[in-house]
């Protein structure tokens, strides 16, 4: 394909997801020149081949400018590619017994748009050269891609994790504020003596949600002048979710406690089971706030956790935001990638439970 027509198909592209409105003028030829790093030849041959379709208009003193009807005229096909950490992964299945995950949720709509979804092995970085755009489910669990695709200032977005790499893009939810804002309400209401159940912490180097929730409890308990406690903190350096593991021995570790925050609302779910199953007499009656009370993987436990105080995961506002930020990062060559924190919703429930 000559180098000229994939310029043309680039800019086509531009021209289809609306950075390149119909009447604005395009970018100089010898800014198209710097953009796409070529010759002033082969960015003409491009711009010709655009004339020819009816796409832009051409004047000697008025520049070159995108015809009204450009958009409808534009027949291109966007190919998106979703990196996937193990062949297991590779068939994307959005049914079954869970809700969606927020990239679950943009996979459908952009396969309802008419993109062309593909989903490919991570390991095989060089494949991501040939998408338009890339999902990943999670970045630091992809270092090797995720380098590439910072380097080759490749159009992606990754999800709940910012892998902090220049050049790297992703959307979060804003995990710490969440968490800080359950330490002050419970400091307001007069709780003195808080402990926090996280969950798998993984590698330091891997910013995952639980490792961010820990630290901005630890932080923001100090803040409050609130006594950090080791024991009263619950995780497990084990890359799976081990219930038993990560509560062991406790009620004896939670003595003197009289409020606790979960960091996730299956832990939350659990404790309120053995809560009810043991009995305040043997179990202790703590405060609880819950910080993700609509985990996606455990949607039959959204109504138990209602009745908890804390905060529910945006999921659908992380689907719309990453949809925004992947066709700005495609359509426009001077996007600055970065991390796009969201903020919680806040879940208040109908029936509080008593505060001090």
């Amino acid at each position: 394909m000559p180098v000229y027509h994939d310029v043309a198909e680039r800019l086509k592209k531009i021209i289809k997801l609306g950075t390149l409105k119909p009447g604005e003028k395009l970018p100089a030829e010898l800014e198209l020149c710097r953009m796409f790093s070529l010759s002033r030849k082969t960015v003409r041959a491009a711009l010709a081949e655009l004339e020819s379709e009816g796409l832009i208009l051409r004047r000697k003193k008025g520049g070159t400018t995108i015809a009204e009807d450009a958009e409808k005229l534009v027949d291109v096909k966007f190919r998106i590619g979703v990196a996937c950490g193990r062949e297991a992964e590779l068939r994307f299945r959005p049914s079954g017994g869970t809700a969606l995950s927020a990239v679950d949720q943009l996979i459908l709509v952009l396969l309802q748009e008419g993109y062309e979804i593909c989903m490919f092995d991570s390991s095989k970085v060089e494949e991501a050269a040939g998408f338009d755009g890339v999902l990943m489910y999670s970045p630091t669990l992809f270092p090797s891609l995720q380098n590439f695709l910072a380097a080759q200032h490749i159009p992606h977005v990754g999800f709940d994790v910012y892998a902090g790499v220049p050049g790297s893009c992703a959307v979060t939810a804003d995990d710490e504020n969440a968490v800080r804002s359950c330490v002050a309400e419970l400091y307001d209401r007069g709780f003195r003596e808080i402990a926090f159940t996280g969950g798998p912490l993984r590698a330091p180097e891997i910013r995952s949600g639980i490792r961010r929730r820990t630290e901005s409890f630890i932080a923001s308990c100090r803040d409050f002048g609130l006594s950090v406690r080791e024991e009263r903190i619950f995780n497990t350096d084990s890359k799976e979710d081990n219930t038993s593991l990560l509560l062991e021995n406790f009620t004896e570790r939670v003595k003197g406690c009289d409020a606790i925050i979960c960091s996730t609302g299956y832990i939350a779910a659990e404790l309120e089971q053995l809560r009810r199953i043991c009995g305040k007499m043997f179990f202790p009656q703590l405060e609880m706030y819950v910080v993700d009370v609509h985990p996606f993987t455990h949607p039959e436990l959204w109504n138990l956790l209602e009745q908890f105080p804390g905060y529910a995961k945006p999921h659908l506002k992380l689907m719309q935001k990453a949809g925004e930020v992947l066709w700005k990062f495609m359509g426009d060559p001077a996007f600055v990638p970065g991390e796009f924190k969201i903020p919680y919703d806040r879940n208040r429930p109908l029936n509080n439970q008593k505060g001090k």
